[in-house]
């Protein structure tokens, strides 16, 4: 397995990537400037990833966010449920800008959509960024939900949330 990171131009923070020789196997976006690269590596090494990152270039992450062609072939879904993997295949295959609702992903299992973008392995790649509840709410999970840095320490984390998904929606519409 193989740790790397990076930034991706306009976007504030770091995201890093983890993969195999051939598939993306999880995407983990730490897009917030007060977000440092050791606050990061400690929160992925609560998650049980400890491999040492390498520097690269994500361009081609960029490049995906704007809608260039990307196969669905090149990402592990791991063990998921048969469910998310067609959730997340569908997500995958929206264009870059669309806002779409949970009971469109799944018109029956709103709750059971829910779920999946928070337990989205490959954000970004799988934009559940695009995602939003039919009367509006905005929810998005950061890596500040379980833990924060503390320089964010009484910040409303809900708001950060939605500062970084409006953020991701007006990236991907930009020239």
């Amino acid at each position: 397995m193989i740790l790397e990171y990076g930034k991706i131009k306009g976007l504030k923070g770091l995201v890093f990537v983890l993969k195999d020789k051939t598939k993306i196997q999880a995407v983990y976006p730490f897009l917030c400037e007060k977000i440092s690269k050791d606050f990061a590596l400690e929160v992925l090494k609560e998650q049980g990833i400890s491999l040492r990152p390498k520097k690269a270039d994500l361009s081609w992450l960029a490049d995906v966010l704007k809608g260039a062609k990307y196969s669905f072939n090149n990402v592990e879904l791991g063990a998921c449920s048969e469910f998310r993997a067609k959730i997340y295949k569908k997500l995958f295959q929206t264009k870059p800008g669309t806002v779409i609702n949970y009971s469109n992903l799944s018109f029956k299992k709103a709750r059971a959509v829910g779920s999946a973008m928070k337990n989205n392995p490959i954000p970004l790649l799988i934009p559940c960024h695009r995602v939003s509840a039919k009367n509006g709410a905005e929810n998005y999970n950061i890596s500040c939900y379980k833990k924060r840095p503390t320089v964010c320490n009484g910040v409303d984390v809900s708001s950060c949330s939605k500062r970084i998904k409006t953020a991701l929606r007006e990236y991907e519409i930009c020239e």
